[in-house]
Order: structure tokens, then sequence, then C-alpha cells
């Protein structure tokens, strides 16, 4: 009789220590779970934060309603025959013949403040521009003035940073610049920075000039068209327009705010992807928490039944059964944010305008989790907190 008690006490023993060692590696990798998933939420929350940043920031120009025609063929007088012919068209405000538009690249030359003391050169970005691109754009003039028909072919604008470099304020016009091969600029004027290049890098130099107007030396590969809106049949009489001039060659046009929306495609792929994995851990981590709750349950149950006979309550019995989890989360909570902040600091380091990392995004996404472990936890433990204890202490 005695070695049947033993066997039976081994027995239930080896049953619980299985039970324990099964739990705690249940936990584990519980825990591991919601920390990969605590991360994709905070990586998709500074995502959609950076991505919300770089559509909204304000960039210095206006994209919107800007048409761009590509293949010019850098013939510069078939493009001022067409651009003088588009702006006939009543849904035209204004046209510009360039070398380039916002988003895309700009070629740097050297320029050296003339008679400067310490000799300093510098090359600036080159936008070569007509009298009509502060019209198109909305750039916005500092001081001076901007180009016009009567403008010589020696002017330029600097930008405010540019300004700055060469070591002048706005009180500088008139100053004369020369370069390597000889030529001189005479300054005329001080453009607000705007973000040429977006917000991938800082504003950096630039020196406008105009040639479209006056010299044959500029390759014309652009023109930027103003809409009042953009239509159909705006868009109709402007290829129309291109078909006369360029003898039915292929129109080739595209809309400045999609360019430079198109520079962010990988970021903006990314905001919508993310939400997808973030549900998809979010499911797993929750399947693999149902799965070490049911355990723990079956392992608590005469546990349960006690305290409910010595007066528990069911507000008592399932913030028992949540005190495991509420901690398994809080250390997942403090895995996943170091990991997630190094990665979104590296990432962030790819812009020259960036979002902050804010403690309330590491706040709101351990919150999230809590919750969402708590009621996952708190949904299945309630039939066992409302069980009669009679029947929980007959568990076997």
């Amino acid at each position: 009789m005695k070695n049947s008690y033993k066997v039976k006490a081994s027995l239930i023993k080896k049953r619980f220590s299985e039970g324990g060692k099964e739990l705690i590696a249940g936990r584990v990798f519980f825990c591991l779970q919601f920390s990969i998933t605590i991360a994709i939420l905070i990586i998709f929350l500074i995502v959609s934060n950076q991505v919300s940043l770089l559509t909204s920031h304000e960039i210095g120009f206006t994209k919107k309603n800007v048409l761009i025609i590509h293949r010019t063929n850098r013939n510069r007088d078939k493009a001022m025959v067409l651009a003088e012919e588009l702006r006939q068209l009543p849904g035209v405000k204004a046209v510009s013949v360039t070398n380039a538009y916002p988003g895309g690249d700009l070629p740097t030359k050297d320029l050296q403040l003339k008679n400067s003391p310490n000799g300093f050169s510098y090359s600036p970005q080159y936008f070569c521009c007509d009298s009509a691109m502060i019209r198109v754009l909305d750039l916005k003039l500092v001081k001076g003035s901007f180009f016009s028909k009567r403008t010589p072919e020696n002017a330029i604008l600097l930008n405010e940073t540019a300004l700055k470099t060469y070591g002048l304020n706005t009180n500088s016009i008139g100053q004369i610049f020369t370069r390597t091969s000889g030529e001189e600029y005479t300054l005329i004027g001080v453009i607000k920075d705007f973000n040429f290049r977006v917000l991938y890098r800082p504003i950096e130099p630039m020196c406008m000039y105009t040639g479209t107007d006056h010299s044959n030396s500029l390759g014309a590969s652009k023109i930027l068209v103003k809409l009042n809106r953009i239509d159909k049949e705006t868009i109709k009489g402007i290829k129309n327009k291109w078909n006369t001039v360029f003898n039915e060659a292929y129109f080739d046009y595209s809309f400045l705010d999609e360019e430079v929306n198109s520079l962010y495609t990988k970021e903006i792929f990314l905001k919508k992807i993310m939400p997808l994995f973030a549900i998809l851990a979010f499911l797993i981590s929750v399947i693999g928490l149902i799965g070490v709750t049911y355990i723990k349950i079956n392992e608590k149950t005469k546990e349960i039944g006690i305290r409910k006979v010595n007066g528990a309550n069911i507000t008592e019995i399932l913030a028992m059964l949540n005190k495991d989890t509420f901690k398994w989360v809080v250390i997942a909570i403090l895995i996943a944010s170091p990991i997630a902040w190094y990665a979104m600091h590296k990432w962030l380091q790819n812009f020259a305008y960036k979002t902050e990392l804010s403690w309330w995004i590491f706040a709101l996404a351990g919150i999230l989790a809590l919750g969402i472990a708590l009621l996952t936890v708190t949904w299945q433990s309630w039939r066992a907190a409302t069980r009669n204890p009679v029947e929980s202490l007959r568990y076997e």
C-alpha cells in the first residue's frame, strides 16, 4: 500500500515537473514573440511619422498643378517656340524652360567671389531657368530682383545657403563673381531657400542663372508648365502644341507632385506593408499566449478552487492569472524598445529632415501590446475564474 502511494506521488510530481518546464518554455517563446511584435509596431509608427513628414513638410516651392514636358532634345529654339505657344492656352498660368526640375540632379560649377581676400571658391549647384520660373514654382525673392527680359546674360541669383557659404548677406547685391574659365557674373538677387533635392539631403548652395532667354549655351531639356488645374482638355491642348512644334515626336510628360512623391516610393511602400506584418505578428503572439494561458490555467485549477473557497472574488482570480503575463510583456517591451530605437535611428540617418524618436511612440506600442495580452488572458481565464470551486477541487 505504501509503495502504491509512493508511485502515485512520484507520477504527480513528474507530471507537474513536465508541465512546469513546458510552461517556462512557453513563456520564454511568448516573450520573444511579443518582443518582435512590439518592435514591428514601433517601427511602423516611426515609418508612418517619417512618411507624413516627407509628404507634408514645407519644401519652399509649389509642386501642385505643375506639368513637366520631357524629351525636348535640348533644342533651345524649338523649346522657346513651344513655351510661347503654351502661354497662349487658357488653362496655363506660366511656362518655364529649364535644365532640371525639383527632385532631379543639378550640375555643379566653380564660382568665386571676385577680389575675395582669402580666395575662397565653391562649386554650387547650377539651376538654369528663365524669368517665368519664379511664377511656375512660386519661389520667394528675399532681396533684389528676379530674371526678366532685360536681365543681362551674366546675371545670377544665389539662395540663402549659398549667400552664407560665401560669407555674404542680403546687402551684397551687385557683388561680382568669377569662374576659373574667366567669366564674370553679377549678383542681382537672393532667392529664399527651397529643397531642390527634397528631404533626403539638406538644402545646398545654389546659383540660378539665365540662358534660355539670351544664350544658346543652355541645353533646354525640360519645360515646366504651371496649370490653373489639371484637366484633360488642357493636357490635350498642350499635346497638340507639342505635335505642331516637334513634328509628332513622342509627347513625354509627368507631374511635378508625382515626380517628387516617387522619390519616397520605398518609404510609402514600407508604410503600407508594415501594418500587415504588425497584425500577423500580433495574431501569432496571441495564439502563443492562448497556449501558455491554457497550460497555466490547467496547472492552477485547484489553486483557483481553494482561493475561491477562502473568499477570493473573480477580480482577484483574474489578477492572479494576469500577473505573470504582465511581467513577461514588460520584459518584452524592455527587449524590443532599444532594438527598435537603434534600427530606426540608423534608418533615419538617410534623411536630412527626420521625425523624432519620441517617447510616446514606445509608450503607445507598449500599452497596445500590454492591453492585447491582458485582454487575451482575461478572456481565456474567465471560465476558470467563474467556475464552481467544487469542480475545480475535483480536477485531476
